[in-house]
């Protein structure tokens, strides 16, 4: 049974603050990450958070930039200094630009002012616009590595191989990635905002139908491993083509003007 709205937010609020407490840092904003987003939420998800979060005087002094995973009561938080934000979005992982699509967003009214969170379509759609070609790559390149993992034995993922004979969680994500870096080659968006939107809610039923029996454990092992080489094999294969598309990243690129922004809101922190 999926949790409620307002249970949904009281948990990333309550995980962002204890990460918080941990890092010893402010929090400027953050957001709920993983199978809430993606329409594949069951019973046992966790609840799974990113956070940037405010640098301290000593960041300041020292050079020094927060990134840390921080376990909480509700799943683990993902954290960052704010100043790490345009660089992190700049490389296209999917799991940084889920910040776009988040069923929850926590921030502070310092935040509001930011592009990202004042301005999510229109910032997301000249994002894309402009890095296309390296979204496509880092799509590819996560598909490849989740491949590798579903089948690679470690020590810290002995129970579920012993369970399973493979990484459920590993297989799953595969086939989403591939299912999104297909989708994002295939077609010419004109709204990516919009349409990308709908690939991370996975409103294909039938994807999504997979990936759940994956990710419940429902595929027998020799069934993964077969669906897991032939994603291998196509991925292999449309690289071959992502890799012929220019990577110049346009004019109308976001990535710099938000550094500005953050430089402004951190700055305008200090002088308080």
């Amino acid at each position: 049974m999926s949790m409620s709205e307002n249970e949904l937010y009281q948990k990333t609020l309550q995980n962002l603050n204890e990460s918080s407490s941990l890092s010893g840092h402010e929090l400027l904003f953050g957001f709920l990450q993983g199978s809430q987003n993606y329409n594949l939420e069951v019973k046992s998800s966790d609840v799974d958070c990113k956070g940037y979060f405010y640098p301290t005087f000593d960041d300041l002094y020292n050079g020094k930039f927060l990134s840390h995973t921080y376990d909480v009561k509700h799943g683990q938080v993902a954290s960052h200094d704010v100043r790490l934000l345009p660089d992190l979005l700049g490389k296209m992982n999917p799991t940084y630009l889920e910040l776009f699509f988040s069923k929850m967003v926590v921030s502070s009214d310092d935040s509001k002012a930011l592009s990202v969170l004042k301005t999510p379509e229109e910032f997301f759609n000249n994002l894309y616009f402009s890095r296309r070609t390296i979204l496509l790559k880092s799509l590819c390149g996560v598909t490849l590595m989740k491949c590798q993992e579903a089948f690679h034995w470690t020590e810290n993922r002995k129970d579920v191989f012993d369970k399973y004979g493979y990484d459920i969680k590993a297989a799953s994500h595969a086939i989403r990635d591939l299912y999104l870096f297909k989708s994002c080659l295939e077609k010419e968006f004109s709204n990516p905002y919009l349409e990308y939107g709908k690939l991370i809610r996975l409103e294909d039923e039938e994807v999504r139908k997979t990936i759940l029996d994956v990710k419940l454990g429902k595929m027998k092992m020799e069934e993964a491993n077969d669906l897991i080489a032939k994603i291998r094999l196509e991925t292999l294969e449309l690289r071959a083509e992502v890799d012929k598309l220019p990577t110049k990243i346009s004019d109308s690129d976001p990535i710099n003007p938000l550094k500005d922004e953050i430089q402004q809101i951190v700055r305008e922190k200090f002088r308080k």
